[in-house]
């Protein structure tokens, strides 16, 4: 029997047994039952060994023991750092690092409705202002979960060049004096 915390178990006696016998169950963890087919709730990751004493009206006793009955794995951790939370469209490329716990895939989403990736470690470049939320989660062997995130703000670049001179030749080239950049919808000069 495994899964991921918490792993709820009901155990089954198949035993033939006359009327009037005792059941003494040890589950494994420190806790134990007297009842016949009890369920028990696994909170803590690890192998339990289960065993089972029956004793008869009569007095006599039979015993089975199932080394490692129960397994629970512990849940994934996911978390992750970005190289940062705050930039521009101009270095719109974010590096994440996984610093997940008991993971064996991972599904990033970058939040803006087209970036994903499975790679641990991965890069990924914004391509237009806003806020983002990424998303990961991590999976373990036995398919449990865990979801991470964090929020990425993109903001618009204010950059103004203006030129120190100009050649009105006819070209095409610098033919005007007008400043140019990004970030900004008008100007007065």
């Amino acid at each position: 029997i495994s899964g991921c915390t918490p792993v709820h178990v009901d155990f089954l006696d198949l035993s033939t047994v006359s009327p009037g016998a005792t059941y003494s169950w040890n589950l494994g963890d420190g806790s134990t039952s007297g009842e016949t087919n009890p369920s028990h709730v696994y909170t803590s990751p690890g192998d339990y060994n289960v065993s089972l004493t029956i004793v008869s009206a009569q007095g006599c006793q039979g015993a089975l023991t199932i080394n490692q009955l129960v397994h629970v794995e512990a849940l994934p951790t996911a978390d992750f750092l970005m190289s940062t939370h705050e930039t521009t469209v101009l270095n719109s490329t974010i590096n994440f690092t996984d610093k997940s716990t008991n993971t064996w895939t991972w599904q990033w989403d970058f939040g803006d409705s087209v970036g994903t990736s499975s790679e641990p470690n991965p890069s990924y470049t914004y391509a237009s202002p806003g806020d983002y939320t990424i998303m990961l989660i991590t999976q373990n062997q036995l398919g449990c979960i865990d979801t991470a995130y964090s929020t990425l703000r993109v903001k618009n670049d204010f950059a103004i060049y203006v030129p120190n001179t100009f050649t009105p030749n006819g070209d095409g080239i610098n033919d005007g004096f007008i400043p140019f950049g990004v970030g900004w919808a008008s100007f007065s000069m």
